[in-house]
């Protein structure tokens, strides 16, 4: 899709952009639209009439997902017959996820059942490829062809290169080995956790119903270090075969979102997410489970098709706005819709949430369906609970500028009318950081190793030893794990115990301890950039950790009882400066779920002493002691894009009351939910 700065007022124009762009939609085969698009916003179809939904006729099979179709070339204007292998007789519906990469310009793709003409497919689109930014959809698409078992794949301008997983199809209502849908109020069933490089998490919900074969899933994305991709399998998948399919692709300084529909597997039941290069934050929130059709509890639901159709247009959302959307013509026993949502004309970077009509504002923007970014449309798929007082409604909250909002409505979940069964998330307890849970886990054998390691061989794995040295990282893609990291003489400048020097070099650092076995001013904890660390135990120097560059994500980790020294030759003999966390220069630095205690200076020291620190989220910690507990330093350039979330705050500090000191008042913060311990907000103090 064009963004608005594309616009031009020639009839030609709109009528050349309106052959590059067809409105997104969830493709179901269906009798299509013809569409008409304006640059600038989603195409509007020029039949918009409500339809009946017909009976519910269709169950959904899981399988664990398979390529099935490599990576393959498409032309301008050309499309593809994709015969699915292995679909039983009577299959209606494929659920696929499409990616497609490599694009030389803005294009859509069309996704419909085979034998659809061309001229009628090209009508809807699945996906809006743009340059240099690989991009997943999940597509529910019709099956044609003679021996209906094929889809049709169409590519509208420019070259592209497209890939096809499938996750499960439909059959009709009543064949063996179905299942029945039953929503749910959306629910983050995973909270941001990093992911490294090659590095999966099997993620359980121990509240789905019995006879849970699958889960509707939201996945998000965000702080990516690096191009990537994320598979989402059964956790009993084999993981070369997994890792063989992808779900979700991330980018960085991009947050996504796909809909993925994953099966089931293990007495937990539980989905294994894969992410392949670099890091990134990973989020999961449940739209809903597909149950055995032959264990379902009464007002579990079967599909049914409408004629996609538009019912929200451009609706203007500001921060923090809501809008309700009613749906045209619910089907009696109607209790999920699928839609697709679009935001365009985003004045900055948002998150989009959508849930039943009656959801506590407090609880819908717990999950999110959709991230709209500036100088981008974005889209994704959501399967959403009906409610409102007559069960047809459903609720949009935007969270931070301004954008707008358009929806169109794909088709139900068609039940018997009888009250859904209640699905309650199980909440994991929380853990805070301490002795108990970061460090070398209890039982760890280590090898004792004297003098300091460099490392210069990319992919090298540290783990298991008790280094009497320090760790100087010069390699991409190192893992240090499971180990204590002591330094060794100390120097007369200062060095990190563990340092990541280069932005040509990066590492990831879990279940280590890093403590000094001689003081010194000049030691700290953790340096560099390009670094993600998890259940890290850091105490005994002067600095925790220290941030001299881009792509630091700290998590789960217990950084306390610093170093601190009367006469301190980096500051002219006066007392130490020490911080849990400084950070001097820095985009997509991610501190979450951390214990940062026991500094003089600042818990988190702000200081723009080498440049522009940016993309700052501080999410989830327990922050305590220094003069004040965050401290950002007074600097010709604002910090952009700083983000304090639910964070804890001791009253610990040298001024009790000082959370938040930041002299200048033209910077902004994010500030939301942080509190000190006995209750009272934290507040900036000038």
């Amino acid at each position: 899709m064009n963004h608005p700065s594309q616009r031009r007022t020639a009839v030609s124009a709109l009528l050349a952009a309106a052959r590059r762009v067809a409105v997104p939609v969830f493709s179901l085969g269906l009798a299509l639209v013809s569409v008409l698009a304006v640059p600038g916003a989603p195409a509007r179809a020029t039949t918009l009439s409500a339809s009946t939904p017909t009976a519910a006729d269709a169950v959904f099979v899981p399988v664990a997902p398979h390529r099935v179709m490599s990576a393959t070339s498409f032309g301008a204007g050309t499309s593809r017959t994709l015969v699915i292998p292995g679909l039983p007789s009577g299959a209606t519906a494929v659920q696929l996820t499409v990616t497609a990469s490599r694009a030389s310009t803005n294009t859509f793709i069309s996704a419909c059942a085979a034998g659809t003409p061309v001229l009628t497919c090209r009508q809807t689109s699945a996906l809006n490829p743009t340059p240099r930014v690989d991009t997943a959809t999940a597509a529910l698409v019709a099956l044609g062809g003679s021996a209906k078992n094929s889809v049709m794949l169409y590519n509208n301008v420019g070259t592209v290169q497209l890939v096809a997983d499938i996750s499960g199809y439909y059959v009709p209502a009543g064949t063996t080995g179905g299942s029945d849908f039953i929503p749910t109020t959306p629910y983050r069933a995973m909270q941001p956790r990093t992911f490294g490089a090659r590095s999966n998490y099997t993620l359980s919900f121990p509240g789905a119903p019995a006879g849970a074969v699958a889960v509707a899933l939201n996945l998000t994305g965000s702080h990516a270090s690096a191009l990537s991709f994320v598979s989402a399998c059964p956790a009993s998948q084999a993981l070369s075969s997994c890792t063989s399919t992808s779900s979700l692709n991330v980018h960085p300084g991009i947050d996504v979102a796909n809909l993925a529909i994953v099966k089931l597997s293990g007495s937990g039941n539980q989905v294994r997410l894969y992410n392949n290069s670099g890091t990134a934050l990973l989020m999961a929130d449940v739209e809903g489970f597909f149950v055995d059709s032959s264990k379902a509890p009464a007002g579990s639901a079967n599909l049914a098709k409408v004629q996609p159709q538009r019912v929200l247009a451009g609706a203007a959302m500001g921060s923090g706005a809501t809008t309700t959307v009613t749906l045209p013509n619910v089907p009696s026993g109607a209790t999920a819709a699928v839609v697709n949502v679009t935001a365009t004309a985003a004045a900055g970077a948002s998150y989009v949430s959508a849930c039943p009509t009656g959801t506590s504002l407090a609880d819908c923007r717990e999950s999110s369906t959709l991230n709209p970014r500036p100088l981008a449309d974005t889209a994704n798929n959501a399967v959403l609970k009906l409610g409102g007082p007559r069960g047809n409604q459903v609720t949009l909250y935007n969270n931070a500028g301004a954008t707008r909002l358009f929806v169109d409505l794909q088709g139900y979940y068609v039940g018997d009318g009888s009250p859904l069964p209640e699905i309650a998330p199980a909440q994991p307890a929380p853990v805070t950081p301490g002795p108990s849970t970061t460090g070398v886990p209890t039982g760890t054998s280590l090898t004792r190793h004297d003098g300091d390691i460099v490392v210069t061989r990319d992919g090298t794995v540290l783990d298991g030893l008790d280094v009497h040295g320090y760790v100087v990282v010069k390699a991409r893609n190192v893992v240090i794990r499971n180990s204590i990291v002591r330094g060794g003489t100390p120097t007369t400048y200062s060095r990190g115990l563990i340092t990541v020097p280069s932005s040509a070099y990066s590492a990831t650092v879990q279940d280590t301890e890093i403590v000094p076995e001689i003081s010194s001013p000049y030691q700290d904890g953790l340096r560099g950039m390009n670094i993600t660390a998890t259940r890290l135990n850091i105490h005994g120097v002067v600095d925790q950790v220290h941030i001299y560059g881009d792509n630091v994500t700290i998590t789960d980790s217990w950084l306390h009882d610093n170093a601190h020294f009367l006469n301190d030759p980096n500051h002219g003999g006066t007392p130490s400066h020490d911080d849990g966390v400084q950070i001097q220069v820095g985009r997509n630095i991610t501190l979450r779920n951390n214990v940062i205690t026991g500094s003089h200076n600042a818990a988190i020291m702000v200081t723009e002493d080498q440049g522009l620190v940016a993309d700052l989220d501080i999410q989830n910690n327990l922050l305590d002691y220094g003069a004040c507990v965050v401290n950002i330093k007074n600097q010709p350039t604002a910090p952009q894009n700083v983000r304090l979330a639910d964070n804890t705050f001791g009253r610990h500090a040298i001024y009790p009351s000082c959370g938040i000191k930041m002299p200048n008042t033209s910077y902004r913060l994010a500030l939301t939910g942080n509190y000190f311990t006995d209750g009272a907000p934290v507040t900036i103090t000038r």
